[in-house]
């Protein structure tokens, strides 16, 4: 099954591993999946917006979050913890110009473990795991 909402998929996943001391994770597909009709490039390559980078990951306490835009539009940032349960929100449905942008998460108030920078307009989300080590 391919999963639209990551941090509950992965909080209901009964074959998620992770840990923090040695940075892995795994997760187990028990049905096999033929994937050879989704081309990935050309996803990428229409997507309006992308994360170009979180760093550093792993991070203590504070990790940076630099987002490309294509064109105009209103953006939101939104941290969630492995459950799913919203966290932070970066940004809120703010309308940024196109180009590089550049946002702080500090995480100085949270405890370590793993969280996902979830960035969507109204048509897209992108998700990426991060790590809090203190």
């Amino acid at each position: 099954m391919l999963c639209e909402d990551v941090p509950e998929c992965v909080a209901n996943s009964d074959h998620l591993n992770t840990s923090l001391e040695q940075y892995y994770y795994s997760v187990q597909i028990t049905v096999e999946q033929d994937c050879e009709s989704l081309n990935l490039t050309d996803i990428n390559e229409n997507a309006p917006f992308e994360i170009d980078c979180i760093y550093p990951n792993p991070f203590n306490p504070i990790t940076n979050i630099k987002l490309n835009l294509d064109a105009p539009e209103k953006i939101s940032i939104s941290i969630f913890d492995l459950k799913g349960t919203l966290v932070e929100k970066i940004i809120d449905n703010k309308f940024l110009e196109a180009g590089s942008h550049h946002f702080i998460w500090n995480a100085t108030s949270n405890s370590s473990g793993v969280y996902i920078v979830k960035t969507s307009n109204d048509k897209i989300n992108h998700t990426q795991k991060i790590i809090l080590t203190k």
